[in-house]
């Protein structure tokens, strides 16, 4: 694509990853201008950030020379969500507009500094989420105001274009090391991000980083999780007040636009020690939010347990930009109230509680822990079948669930070149009258069928796992009776030559004289003498032919059709027979 011309000589280039703040500092450092006031106003572009109009993207494009396409990663407006102001675009990855930094600079003076020039000084967008506090390749906290004069450092201020407004270089303010919380959690969001390559940036392991139920997440379902779970660990018992029954516990975490550098630290730090261990680690963070409102008298006894405002914060459950909920939280919360509490959530979000004996869960919540999916309810029965669960008025046992998974989960795992997952397995259809669902599940659990483990290890129960097909086979053939078994198997003859299959079909049209329409008897001859031109078997006499009516729609519709042995003889004449 051929460049736009510029009136500039000197003109920086676009890097991936790169904030607009940095590229227009970088390309004022190209020109004669002394500060970013008078640059802005040479390119008429007072009042410019990340989410202006498109014609102001286009005056910056063509100043440097660029296509706006090759700008469009700094661009903060997110296409895909039409003309919400709630959303952005950060390096076209959809982000709340909450979760982002959008007037004043956070950056790291290492990284500044060890670029070759002001002009190839990188401001990355990643550096103004709220929740990346510190810089994974110096172990250091961002800085956002200067270390002399205290000032934010505003993007529109009127300033040169690396320094703060009292003159000091942002290269050379002072930073402090940044504890080992914030540093593996901003690493961990960054890595998260894709942006590892970027400039070389954030060479960092994510398994390592992240806990396994995170890993699915989008950028901005992580943030929002971080958000949370950063929010309740740092909230105190006394400046937690008490609501009412008619309190409503909304969806989401909403940030302050100007939380600064300290409290996202104190934020990230107790995020971190939650999720060390997750879900297990969480399990003191519940109970420190549960029971902090003793005079609660709800009839919801979930509720009444977290009837403060951070508790209703820790019931609120997080929503994705596409609609769907954010569970991760709400797992861990469902599992701590079953094991600590007695208290289990069904898919229905309804409670049930019982203060002795067994807990009895819906069919359809038990068809999820141990399969992953609801397709079929009645499946249910193959597992009660083989042993499995017991069934309690119509409903299923939750300890014979438990029991179920922990001994699925026990199971010895194997390296399987046949392996098929859960999806693949009849819900309904028996294998063979002699081998139904009822007995592969039986045969799983005692180990006769071998498993892997499946490429979804979020999921629970048999779709956390593969089976052996072959396996499988061999379980359903050896319940068929003798003189079925092999039933369906090609066996050798040597007496008995194989023959084509598509002579046997010939063979058997042949013994029924069949009758077919011309072009169905056109497409047999064409495979039965491939490249020989067909004869006019209509007009032949030696070939019958049928006359026929038949009802279409309420339609008569009368059909020629012809015998099939006829015109293969008449074929045989000229060629030879097959």
């Amino acid at each position: 694509m051929e460049e736009p011309s510029s009136e500039f000589p000197r003109r920086p280039l676009p890097v991936v990853g790169e904030s607009l703040y940095g590229f227009e500092r970088r390309f004022a450092c190209c020109t004669r201008y002394a500060t970013l006031s008078t640059f802005r106003h040479a390119l008429g572009l007072t009042a410019f950030g990340p989410r202006s109009v498109t014609a102001k993207w286009q005056k910056l494009a063509s100043a440097a020379g660029q296509p706006l396409d090759r700008l469009e990663h700094m661009r903060w407006y997110a296409k895909e969500y039409g003309s919400e102001k709630d959303v952005v675009s950060l390096m076209n990855i959809g982000v709340r507009a909450t979760q982002v930094r959008s007037e004043d600079l956070r950056f790291c003076p290492h990284c500044l500094a060890e670029a070759n020039g002001p002009e190839r000084r990188l401001h990355l967008q990643v550096w103004q989420l709220h929740l990346v506090t510190a810089c994974p390749v110096h172990g250091n906290l961002l800085v956002d105001a200067c270390d002399e004069c205290g000032e934010t450092l505003w993007h529109n201020r009127k300033t040169k274009p690396w320094a703060c407004a009292c003159g000091r270089e942002m290269t050379e303010m002072k930073t402090v090391h940044a504890p080992r919380g914030a540093v593996e959690t901003s690493g961990a969001i960054l890595s998260h991000a894709s942006l590892r390559g970027t400039a070389g940036f954030f060479d960092t392991d994510r398994s390592r980083l992240l806990p396994v139920e995170f890993e699915e997440l989008s950028l901005d379902d992580l943030l929002a999780v971080f958000a949370k779970i950063g929010l309740l660990a740092t909230s105190s018992e006394a400046d937690d007040p008490r609501v009412g029954q008619r309190a409503k516990v909304h969806r989401g975490v909403m940030l302050d636009a100007d939380l600064g550098i300290s409290r996202a630290v104190r934020m990230m730090e107790a995020a971190h020690v939650v999720m060390s261990d997750w879900p297990q680690s969480a399990d003191p963070l519940f109970e420190a939010l549960a029971d902090r409102n003793g005079d609660a008298d709800f009839d919801h006894p979930v509720r009444r347990m977290f009837a403060t405002e951070m508790g209703y914060r820790l019931l609120s459950r997080l929503q994705s930009l596409d609609g769907g909920l954010v569970s991760v939280v709400d797992d861990a919360l469902e599992g701590w109230l079953l094991r600590e509490r007695g208290i289990y959530i069904d898919g229905r979000r309804r409670v049930k509680t019982e203060t002795s004996g067994d807990l009895a869960i819906d069919v359809a919540d038990a068809m999820r822990r141990l399969e992953g999916r609801i397709k079929n309810p009645m499946g249910i029965y193959s597992w009660v079948n083989a042993g499995a669960v017991t069934m309690v008025d119509k409903k299923v046992s939750l300890a014979s669930v438990e029991q179920t998974l922990e001994s699925l989960a026990g199971l010895p795992t194997h390296d399987l070149d046949d392996a098929i997952e859960v999806e693949e397995w009849s819900s309904s259809k028996p294998f063979n009258p002699y081998y139904r669902r009822a007995n592969a599940i039986r045969d799983v659990l005692s180990g006769a069928i071998r498993v892997s483990p499946s490429a979804r290890p979020d999921r629970t129960g048999l779709a956390a796992l593969c089976i052996s097909s072959s396996d499988l086979r061999r379980q359903a053939e050896a319940q068929l009776p003798r003189n079925m078994q092999g039933f369906g198997r090609k066996k050798a003859n040597p007496e008995q030559p194989d023959v084509p299959p598509l002579i046997r079909r010939v063979r058997g049209l042949r013994a029924r004289d069949a009758f077919f329409q011309p072009s169905r008897i056109s497409d047999l001859l064409s495979k039965l003498w491939p490249g020989s031109p067909l004869v006019d078997f209509v007009s032949m006499p030696t070939v019958r032919c049928n006359y026929v009516v038949r009802r279409y729609g309420g339609r008569r519709c009368p059909r020629r059709l012809y015998s099939v042995a006829d015109s293969i003889a008449a074929m045989s004449q000229i060629y030879g027979g097959p």
